[in-house]
């Protein structure tokens, strides 16, 4: 009996033995199973989306690197710079320029007088002779009048060329009655004319008196 039930005993634990087993493999299996249903999944799905690739980092992203604030630098204030003042420039004042008077200009000579001496004719006593010294001049005259000679004298002064005389006439010979007066020449440029008047003193009236030579 004892074999029979130790067969038995045996059977049952060998039964039961394998039953562990199978159960033991099933247990391993089943996680195996799933793992390699889900790396068969993950294989068709990365093959149907393949990954993309990271783009690389572009030129101007720069790498991020520790940021340093750079020392600010330390302000120098400038010293002031001395303010030099010129020293004033020494005025000179200059001397006084010496004045000098002029030398007084000469006194311009008199205009040259004409020399008006010498015969001159008349349109009414004849011949009067002149005699001029500077300013001065003496005529002297004769003429005839209701048979009555006369001898006539002039006396007078030249300024520019004017002249103002005084006259007389008296008679030579017989009797008569002397008379006087003024007359007044203008003397032509050329010198060779005199033009003017003459009147008796006490009248008004004024005669032609001409001469020329």
């Amino acid at each position: 009996m004892r074999n029979l039930c130790g067969l038995e005993i045996d059977e049952s634990l060998q039964l039961e033995s394998a039953c562990k087993e199978k159960i033991m493999r099933k247990i391993i299996m089943v996680p195996i199973s799933i793992l390699v249903a889900c790396g068969a999944v993950y294989t068709a799905g990365s093959a149907e989306n393949p990954p993309v690739a990271a783009a690389p980092p572009t030129a101007s992203t720069a790498p991020a690197g520790p940021t340093t604030t750079p020392a600010a630098a330390p302000t120098t204030t400038p010293a002031a710079v001395p303010t030099t003042t010129p020293a004033a420039a020494p005025t000179t004042t200059p001397a006084a320029a010496p004045t000098t008077t002029p030398a007084a200009a000469p006194a311009a000579a008199p205009a040259a007088v004409l020399n008006l001496s010498g015969k001159w004719l008349s349109n009414l006593i004849g011949d009067v002779a002149i005699e001029q010294k500077d300013n001065k001049i003496t005529a002297t005259y004769q003429y005839t009048e209701d048979n009555v000679t006369y001898d006539g004298k002039i006396e007078g002064l030249i300024k520019d060329k004017l002249i103002q005389a005084k006259w007389w006439a008296r008679p030579k010979v017989g009797s008569g009655e002397e008379s006087r007066g003024d007359l007044e020449w203008k003397i032509a440029d050329d010198g060779k004319m005199l033009v003017g008047w003459y009147r008796e003193e006490g009248e008004k009236e004024k005669y032609d008196l001409n001469l020329q030579r």
